[in-house]
C-alpha cells in the first residue's frame, strides 16, 4: 500500500504516483513469484483509512516513496494479522526480493 491513507483522493504530484503505483506492481510480482501467494498493490485508502500512518507522513512531510505491506494471512479465517509461525520464514522469502526492489530503486 502506498499514500494515502488518510484520503481516498490520489496524491497530486502524478509522476510520484505513477512511480510508486508502478513500483508496487513490480513488488507484488515478486513477491507472487516465490511462493504465489497474490499481494494487492493499491493506495492505503483502498483497503481501510487510516490517521497518522508512516508512509502517509514519510511522503508527505519529506517526499519519500513510501510503502507498507500487509503480510499474510491475508484472512481472520486465516489467523488475520497473527502470522502463525510455520509462515514467517515463507512470508519473509516472499517479501525479501520485494524488498531488495523498493531499495535498489531511485525513485
Amino acid at each position: 500500500m502506498y499514500p494515502w491513507g488518510y484520503t481516498d483522493q490520489p496524491f497530486a504530484i502524478v509522476d510520484d504516483r505513477s512511480r510508486m503505483a508502478n513500483l508496487a506492481r513490480q513488488m507484488k510480482e515478486l513477491i507472487g513469484g516465490v511462493h504465489g501467494k497474490v499481494y494487492k498493490p493499491q493506495q492505503a485508502s483502498q483497503l481501510y483509512p487510516t490517521a497518522g500512518d508512516a508512509t502517509d507522513w514519510t511522503y508527505g512531510e519529506y517526499g519519500i516513496p513510501s510503502f507498507t505491506i500487509e503480510l499474510r494471512p491475508a484472512s481472520p479465517g486465516e489467523g488475520g494479522f497473527i502470522l502463525p509461525g510455520s509462515q514467517i520464514r515463507a512470508t519473509w522469502e516472499e517479501n525479501q526480493p520485494a524488498a531488495f526492489e523498493f531499495i535498489r530503486q531511485k525513485l
